[in-house]
């Protein structure tokens, strides 16, 4: 399975109990979170957020990593393989 395309974005919503969360892809709602109104939510808002883009940086860093470490370049790739259900 294939993750949403695009550039995922997080956006808050907050009131004086609660702050929701939602990660958007080119303008879809992939994900709503409400949660207590805490540092480590949005943090870990940010961090899902962010996931296609640290996807990507690793697939394009694993050659260039290998020339340094195959060991270190065969952790990128376990990784990336888990990520994408292989």
């Amino acid at each position: 399975m294939k993750h949403t395309q695009g550039k995922w974005n997080a956006f808050f919503t907050a009131d004086d109990d609660e702050t929701e969360f939602s990660i958007t892809a080119n303008g879809t709602v992939i994900c709503i979170n409400g949660e207590q109104n805490n540092e480590v939510n949005f943090a870990n808002a940010r961090l899902i957020a962010s996931a296609p883009e640290m996807l990507e940086m690793l697939k394009n860093t694993e050659g260039v990593v290998r020339l340094a470490s195959s060991f270190t370049a065969g952790k990128i790739k376990e990784l990336v393989d888990k990520v994408e259900g292989k």
